[in-house]
């Protein structure tokens, strides 16, 4: 089941509207008419890149992009351009493209060949982002590691400043690939053309956006079974059938691919198979009231369900993969993830999956702030708590001057951080951009502690034989120092020993029975905690032995660090909604974390 609701993210719509125009835009399962792109100089041999940046009728075709170039095209060629309509060369490649033996084949293991090893699909993936030294650049878990970079970066980069720099690197290749990437050969300067619109103008997209590393999606599988029934492709003649069962032109079965390869599934509805000559293209048609890319999560969410070779929905481990958005902050463009970056503030060895049974050391700065010593940590659990942000920075996020002061040492919070002071005092979007590079780059390259020389950097890996923190997860605990703290110390009254909330509790009940949990049942169903909150005891899952830890027991143990998994959610727990990314305000939390209180403890 899905975790939470997109509805923070997505735009107004209802569902009988949605229902209506998906059938009338997915009325037939065939494709509209691609316009061409104008020709651009010759199709010869293609020049050097230096050469190709500095060609006039190629600076002039890409200075109106917009009207030279077919986005949708663009993406079927990006999928196998040898088999779209109209391509220079339609005969698929019989031998291995001459840079797929370039990459390293232990780190990237595959049994593509021939024609695929041509696919820029296979190179760089279908969420865009490739993977290099064994690590995909999102993160991804499912997809196969490529072993050449993603697309994603240069889209983000090049694509509105530089296209030319994305066309010559198709058509002549680079000095980096010593002009082994060159498709002139088999792509006219028009095919070049549509793949560069592809990469440079929303064609390419930070799927991250809406697909989990893990296949997850936070998509509305009642919405996208309504979208998916509500057009021929879903009737008993349709091209896939009621149950998705039905493969045109052999294609996977639906639920299969939504299961497996939901990025696949992703740019097959926004542009259709390259292999399939009548699969309807649906990108760019939500402005005429079709599909939008958050409509399509739906359906992917839908068909991971219910559809044949589904196999049950793929719950998304992170709120962070929908774009971090939410309440009181909205995404932050490509720096989106504030949700998963509360999630890594709390543990991120729970979120990453790294084997805290190889931790060898100790985090040297906490050691160095608490003036503690290695042997103090026994234990790799113990030793782990060190490398906690959770842990040095404290619940209520202040660190030394905050309710754990004692045990956390000299070491500083995080609340009025510089990088949000950086946000406040320039609220542009360049602000905003400067204070979350600049909340990244500390938190990867960290800063050298001018007293005991120890440096704090999450950059280099933790854990022996593991991966470094993603760039997507770096990013994300940027996010969460920019946008996602709050002060929740205000709201909870500290003396004589009662760690009072000042909330109402009224309130608060009704968002704990109403708030959805993994089977879209209230926290105060079976579902989730029930009525008594008694439900899932977090000891050692034994409701019945005592002792016991319900949610009643830590609200009044520690209510900063309940207000902090209200809010994002906790780590080792996918089924468990982020109040954030479901667009609760700071005072809607705590009235949950008030009424909690008043549940039974033991």
């Amino acid at each position: 089941m899905n975790v939470m609701s997109l509805a923070s993210f997505r735009s107004t719509r209802s569902s009988l509207v949605l229902v209506g125009v998906v059938a009338l835009v997915l009325a037939a399962c065939g494709g509209g008419t691609a316009k061409k792109a104008v020709a651009v100089g010759g199709s010869g041999n293609a020049p050097k890149f230096d050469s190709c940046l500095a060609d006039t009728a190629t600076q002039n075709a890409l200075a109106n992009l917009d009207s030279n170039a077919n986005l949708v095209r663009g993406g079927l060629l990006y999928d196998a351009w040898f088999e779209v309509s109209g391509v220079k060369t339609s005969t698929a490649p019989a031998t291995d493209h001459a840079l797929w033996a370039t990459r390293d084949a232990v780190a990237s293991p595959s049994d593509a060949k021939g024609a695929d090893t041509w696919r820029c699909s296979t190179c760089h993936g279908w969420d865009y982002n490739g993977g290099v030294d064994g690590e995909n650049a999102g993160g991804n878990v499912v997809l196969p590691v490529t072993g050449f970079k993603g697309v994603l970066d240069m889209a983000l980069n090049d694509g509105a400043a530089a296209p030319e720099k994305i066309f010559c690197a198709i058509k002549s290749g680079t000095d980096a690939t010593s002009g082994k990437h060159n498709f002139s050969a088999q792509l006219s300067d028009n095919d070049v053309l549509d793949l560069t619109k592809f990469i440079a103008q929303e064609g390419v997209v930070d799927t991250l956006q809406y697909i989990a590393p893990n296949a997850g999606t936070l998509g509305k599988p009642d919405l996208g079974g309504k979208a998916y029934t509500a057009q021929s492709c879903g009737s008993t003649k349709g091209c896939h059938g009621p149950l998705g069962d039905k493969q045109p032109n052999g294609s996977d079965m639906l639920g299969e691919m939504a299961a497996t390869n939901p990025w696949e599934f992703l740019h097959k509805v926004r542009f259709g198979a390259a292999a399939s000559g009548s699969m309807a293209a649906y990108e760019g048609l939500a402005a005429d009231g079709g599909l939008s890319q958050l409509d399509i999560v739906d359906l992917i969410a839908y068909a991971q369900l219910s559809l044949t070779g589904g196999g049950g929905a793929v719950i998304a481990p992170i709120d962070g993969a929908t774009g971090g958005g939410g309440g009181g902050g909205g995404g932050t463009g490509k720096f989106t993830g504030k949700v998963l970056g509360g999630r890594l503030f709390d543990n991120l060895f729970e979120v990453t999956g790294m084997d805290v049974t190889k931790l060898t050391t100790s985090n040297p700065l906490y050691l160095a702030l608490t003036n503690k010593v290695e042997t103090d940590f026994p234990t790799t659990d113990e030793k782990a708590d060190t490398w906690r942000c959770s842990t040095c920075h404290g619940w209520d996020y202040k660190g030394q001057n905050g309710v754990n002061g004692t045990s956390n040492g000299a070491v500083p919070g995080l609340l009025q951080n510089v990088f949000a002071q950086m946000k406040i005092d320039d609220p542009t979007p360049a602000g905003l951009q400067n204070a979350l590079d600049s909340a990244y780059n500390y938190v990867k390259s960290g800063f050298k502690d001018p007293v005991k020389g120890v440096v704090h950097a999450f950059g280099a890996p933790i854990v022996a034989g593991a991966s470094a923190l993603s760039e997507a997860q770096l990013r994300a605990l940027a996010d969460f120092v920019v946008n996602g703290l709050v002060d929740s110390s205000k709201y909870v009254l500290n003396s004589r020993g009662q760690k009072q909330v000042l909330g109402d509790p009224v309130a608060g009940k009704a968002l704990y029975d109403a708030a959805a949990g993994a089977t879209g049942g209230g926290c105060g169903t079976s579902a989730c905690h029930a009525a008594d909150g008694k439900h899932i005891d977090f000891v050692d899952d034994d409701p019945a032995t005592a002792p016991n830890e319900f949610v009643g027991t830590v609200a009044n143990d520690n209510p900063w660090e309940t207000f902090h998994r209200i809010s994002f959610g906790a780590p080792n727990d996918a089924s468990m909604p982020s109040a954030v990314a479901n667009g609760l305000t700071t005072s809607q939390i705590i009235n949950i974390l008030d009424y909690a209180q008043s549940l039974p403890g033991q």
